[in-house]
């Protein structure tokens, strides 16, 4: 399982406007996991959102942003990728932090060849269910 981990510098009073900006080169067909480490002292200050070209993809809601204190925020996802390779831009603002901040980034893939097993594995699943279904009439 790919892990793509990636450092992106915040300054102070960096706004949602102008955001910092670093863009990750997926090369793998699904995104399982997208995380932010914030360091301490961060206060909850620093604003971090990824993106699909101007599609909001985390968190979900657009016009949101994570941030958090000395923690490492985490989002298990099931993101199939639109094209490859897969340009992530993760933006990050600070308008009230009085100093520079680092995040770090992680993100988690599955190469094709274990997606397509997955899936396969899931068809016959819902094939199983759907008999038992019929058989036993659940």
């Amino acid at each position: 399982m790919p892990l793509y981990h990636r450092t992106l510098l915040i300054k102070a009073k960096t706004p949602a406007e102008r955001p910092a900006e670093l863009t990750i080169e997926v090369k793998e067909p699904l995104v399982v996991l997208a995380g932010v480490r914030f360091r301490k002292g961060t206060s909850f200050l620093v604003h971090v959102a990824f993106f699909y070209g101007i599609k909001q993809l985390w968190p979900e809601e657009a016009g949101t942003a994570i941030c958090g204190e000395d923690e490492f925020v985490l989002t298990a996802e099931w993101f199939r990728v639109p094209e490859l390779p897969f340009r992530l831009t993760v933006k990050g603002w600070s308008p009230d932090s009085p100093t520079d901040s680092v995040v770090y980034i992680r993100i988690l893939t599955l190469p094709l060849g274990i997606m397509e097993a997955f899936e396969k594995g899931l068809d016959v699943l819902k094939k199983l269910l759907a008999f038992f279904k019929e058989v036993v009439g659940i």
